[in-house]
Formats: structure tokens, C-alpha cells, sequence
């Protein structure tokens, strides 16, 4: 009985491989692409955007002046005229074509802030979905913790009941099964916060089974082409570029007149252009913040590209450390089982005292929250170096 127990835990505490298990994380994470509020409100600050991005290539409304006027000599008769003009501000073609990259670095910029705040999306459900999953295993294994201690504390009853051990041995068994059942409630607590705080990042307002089991793998390794952080500061610092490529420029643009004038005594048409002459302001000052703010981005891009990619050779280093280790646990946790079940069979024979099982059983128990810890890190380990490479764990490969 104790050993399919024991066998009962090992298996709460690998994975499973059953494919049907794992789609409901993907059913979670498209409920969640679909309700959560964060994302719909990063969906509108890229229309936003993207407005922006139109407004950039806009041209301007042309001006209509109107006067009318009433001519009196001071010989003869009175009369009337009037004049009408149009004046349109004309961009050069080199501010448009500035204008046009400009609108089309903003379009980009929309995109691949939308996708950073996406990929930052899916990291933090992912991550909580895990932190979830790795309560309801340590709740799982609290329970059968507790039926453990509810076993040993039944031989003890036995063996008080004809002498064998004494009440001192009776009460410690009644003590650590009492502890038990305190940190199982403990441990409902924590499962029940992160399965609502997960709920409550998808946007979800109603309760839904997860299945669990669910197992993170690297997708692909891309190194850091496709960091969503990476990209959204390199084309935000195309568009810093070309607004200060065009902020510093001379002057951007001259305005074609037309005008009728009708007088009492003879009509005047007129046509010109006004350009602005830059004699005392020559944007100097502007090229300079130009070519500043365009090297402080760079290293700011340097920086943060190399910090990102030392994260990611420490992740890939670690996630071989962690197999290794989660291997050592296993093995260990067959002898520690081993164990287990001599030490109960000679507790009932009087041959071992109950401080003896009481540490080889919480040896066990430790062991096995070891193990399941280090899952979870191998877990979240994947879902890092995903979010580092670009892969937005849409899809998840299960193994």
C-alpha cells in the first residue's frame, strides 16, 4: 500500500508527456489574447500610433483671403472692389521624402512596441500559470504527506495500544500530523491566490479548470534578433532620428500665392512665392541635438544588447545545470523511497524508533519539493529564453 504511495508521488512530481493535457494553456492564452484589458488597451496605443504615423505626411489647408473695398474720389462717383487670394505652404521634396520615413519608422515603432508588450504579456501568464502549477504539486504532495503521517500515526496507536512505544513517541506523531494539516491549509491558500491572480492578469472574470503538466521548452535558438525590447528601442530611435532629421532642417517648406484684385478701374492678377530666409536662425543647435541624441541611443542600444545577451548565455548554461540536477533528484528520491519503506516495515516490527522515520519520511518529502521546484525553474527558464529570442510561446512544444 505504502509503496503505491510512494510511486503516486514520484509521478505528481515529473512531467507528463499526454499532449491532450497541455492544450489548455493554449486555450487560456488565446481566452486571455482575446479578453485582457492590457492587451486591447496596447492593441488601441498602436491605432494610436499608427494615426500619428498619417499625421506625419499631412499636408497643409491652404489659406483664403477675402477683402472688399469701397473707393470714394474725392471728384466723381463712389465705387467698389474687392480681392481674393490663395496661399498654399508647399514642401520641398527632400522634407517629404524625410517626412515619409519618418511616418513609416512610426508605423514600425507601433508594431514592435505592440509586440513587446504582447511578448511581455505571454511571459508574465506563462510565469504564473507555472507558479500556479507548481502550488497545485506541492499541495498534491502535501496530501499525500498527510496520509503518510496519518499511517505512521496509526501503527503508533497500535503499538501504544500494547505497550511497545511510549506516549512520548505517540504524541510526536500526533504533533507532526497536526503540522501537516496547518501547512496544507497554508498551502490551499497559496494555490487559491495564484490561480485568481492568473485569472485576474487574463482578463478572465469566471472560473476555469487548468489542467496541469503543461511542460515550457526552448523553442528555437535565434539569439537576439527578434528581442521585442531590443526592437522597440532601435526603431524608436529611427523615429528620434528622422524627427530630428527634420526639426533641424533650414527651412522645410515655401508658400505658392495667387491673388485677383478688381479695382474700379482696373483688375491686377498676381502670383508669388515666400520663402523664409534663414539668416539668424540656422538650426545649428538642432543638428547637434541630432547627432547627440542619435549617439546616446546607440550605446543605450549597446548596452542593453549586451546585458541582454549575457542573461541569455547564463539562462542556456543553467537550464544544462538544471537537467542535471533534476536527474541527481530522481535518483536520489528512488533510494530515499527505498528507505522509506524499510524504515516502515521495521517501525512496525520495533526495530526502528519513530524519530528515525519521522526524518527518512521528511527527508523524502523534501527531496520530492526539491525536485518539483527545480522543475518549475526549468519551466520558467524556457519561458525566458523565449521571451529573449523573440518567440512569443504562441505555440508550445510539448515533449
Amino acid at each position: 500500500m505504502l509503496k503505491n504511495r510512494v510511486i503516486s508521488i514520484l509521478v505528481v512530481c515529473t512531467f507528463s508527456a499526454q499532449v491532450l493535457l497541455a492544450d489548455n494553456f493554449t486555450k487560456l492564452l488565446n481566452i486571455a489574447l482575446e479578453q485582457s484589458p492590457y492587451i486591447s488597451s496596447s492593441y488601441l496605443e498602436k491605432k494610436q500610433k499608427d494615426y500619428e504615423a498619417s499625421i506625419s505626411t499631412r499636408y497643409e489647408n491652404p489659406d483664403l483671403d477675402i477683402n472688399y473695398a469701397k473707393f470714394k474720389p474725392e471728384t466723381g462717383e463712389s465705387d467698389t472692389g474687392y480681392s481674393f487670394s490663395i496661399s498654399q505652404p508647399i514642401q520641398f521634396w527632400s522634407i517629404y521624402k524625410d517626412k515619409k520615413l519618418l511616418s513609416k519608422k512610426i508605423l514600425e515603432g507601433s508594431t514592435n512596441l505592440y509586440l513587446m508588450n504582447k511578448a511581455n504579456f505571454i511571459k508574465e501568464l506563462s510565469f504564473l500559470y507555472t507558479q500556479y502549477e507548481f502550488n497545485e504539486k506541492i499541495k498534491k504532495l502535501t496530501n499525500e504527506s498527510l496520509e503518510i503521517a496519518q499511517e505512521i500515526y496509526a501503527i503508533s496507536n497500535e503499538r501504544y495500544s500494547v505497550g511497545s512505544i511510549s506516549r512520548t513517541d505517540l504524541l510526536q506523531t500526533q504533533v507532526s500530523l497536526m503540522e501537516i494539516q496547518v501547512e496544507n491549509e497554508d498551502i490551499k491558500n497559496n494555490s487559491l491566490n495564484s490561480y485568481y491572480g492568473l485569472l485576474k492578469l487574463a482578463g478572465i472574470n469566471y472560473e476555469i479548470d487548468l489542467e496541469l503538466n503543461h511542460k515550457f521548452e526552448v523553442i528555437s535558438n535565434k539569439g537576439l534578433i527578434n528581442n521585442p525590447e531590443l526592437l522597440a528601442m532601435r526603431t524608436q530611435q529611427d523615429i528620434n532620428l528622422a524627427s530630428l532629421n527634420i526639426q533641424s532642417n533650414t527651412f522645410d517648406s515655401f508658400s505658392l500665392t495667387a491673388s485677383y484684385d478688381k479695382e474700379p478701374d482696373q483688375t491686377v492678377n498676381r502670383i508669388g512665392i515666400s520663402i523664409p530666409l534663414p539668416i539668424f536662425n540656422t538650426k545649428r543647435e538642432e543638428t547637434k541635438i541630432a547627432f547627440l541624441e542619435a549617439k546616446k541611443n546607440k550605446l543605450s542600444i549597446e548596452n542593453r544588447s549586451f546585458q541582454i545577451k549575457q542573461e541569455l548565455i547564463r539562462l542556456q548554461k543553467n537550464r544544462t545545470s538544471l537537467k542535471k540536477q533534476i536527474k541527481n533528484n530522481e535518483k536520489v528520491l528512488s533510494l530515499k523511497n527505498q528507505l522509506l519503506e524499510m524504515y516502515m516495515e521495521k517501525y512496525k516490527i520495533s526495530q526502528a524508533t519513530i524519530l528515525e522515520l519521522q526524518r527518512i519520511k521528511d527527508s523524502v518529502i523534501q527531496t520530492k519539493k526539491e525536485l518539483i521546484q527545480t522543475q518549475l525553474t526549468l519551466k520558467q527558464n524556457a519561458i525566458s529564453q523565449n521571451y529573449l529570442q523573440g518567440n512569443l510561446n504562441e505555440k508550445i512544444i510539448i515533449n
